[in-house]
């Protein structure tokens, strides 16, 4: 998810051609949509359903003021270095994001308890690294 964003953005700020602009603009948009449906999806999957509105409201409400706030900040920014130098930059950002969740993630992924109900019963798993 965050891939797609980061390559839309870095390519769509290195483009010189409209195909190649339009290419890195529907990257950065399935990257976005990932963003949307997965992490909902994810939570539910991982975690127990009883926790599951209070664990996707709390990260919806940091995205939601992310999402309010960051075009505020980039407008602000690019009018100062342009919008090519921050289209580059958030999607070097976004790398660097990508890389420490995955590295958090697998670190954690090892001591997290899995409840799921299964055919009406209620199951415990632990999910152990590979």
């Amino acid at each position: 998810r965050t891939a797609l964003q980061s390559v839309g953005l870095i390519t769509f700020a290195t483009s010189r051609s409209l195909p190649v602009a339009a290419g890195a603009v529907a990257a950065f948009a399935i990257g976005g949509g990932a963003m949307t449906l997965i992490p909902p999806h994810l939570v539910q999957t991982l975690f127990a359903i009883e926790h599951v509105g209070y664990l996707n409201g709390g990260r919806a409400r940091w995205q939601q003021l992310a999402r309010a706030a960051g075009p505020m900040a980039g407008a602000s920014a690019a009018s100062v270095v342009g919008y090519a130098v921050v289209f580059a930059l958030l999607g070097s950002i976004l790398v660097v994001f990508a890389l420490v969740t995955c590295r958090a993630l697998g670190a954690s992924f090892a001591s997290i308890a899995v409840h799921r109900r299964h055919n009406g019963r209620q199951t415990d798993a632990t999910i152990t690294e590979s």
